[in-house]
């Protein structure tokens, strides 16, 4: 693409944050279960409470590095998913982009891409919610991504290796 800039769309530091408390009361309550199972069944000492706090800062430690590498990147070529794993899309060029536009998910708002197939799909980031989850530039992120559909979805796009023409 020659020297054409990017733009990355990732969860906010309050997000990723988020999201790994999220794991870690999780991973600390499963912990808390065993411990009071194992009280039930006999006596628990000061030693057996050690992996509910262990577990919070473990879950939270494992998936918050992760939250952060799910997104999007965008260019003038179209929309290429950044994800550790299986991605929900893979690239998508604005040509095949019909509408996109931020709908209710859930608790969250997100952009969610309609294909000229039929298809709609829902990104990673950027993404609103409540408490942890609100991203304060959501609609400014939400805006930049449509006038890029909008400037890019006519114009033909260059094939893999040509360098656009100035």
């Amino acid at each position: 693409m020659g020297g054409s800039a990017s733009l990355y769309f990732r969860p906010t530091w309050r997000q990723v944050c988020g999201r790994g408390l999220f794991a870690g009361v999780l991973v600390a309550a499963v912990a808390a279960l065993f411990v009071v199972w194992e009280g039930l069944t006999g006596t628990v000492g000061p030693i057996d409470l050690v992996p509910i706090p262990a577990g919070f800062v473990l879950g939270a430690a494992f998936v918050a590095p992760l939250a952060y590498r799910s997104g999007a990147s965008v260019d003038e070529s179209g929309v290429h998913p950044i994800a550790l794993g299986r991605s929900t899309f893979g690239y998508l060029p604005w040509t095949s982009i019909v509408e996109i536009r931020p709908e209710r998910r859930g608790t969250r708002t997100v952009p969610v891409i309609y294909l000229e197939s039929g298809r709609t799909l829902r990104m990673r980031a950027p993404y609103d919610g409540r408490l942890c989850a609100a991203d304060p530039h959501f609609d400014e992120k939400v805006f930049m991504l449509r006038n890029l559909w909008e400037t890019y979805r006519s114009w033909p796009t260059p094939a893999a290796g040509e360098r656009p023409r100035r």
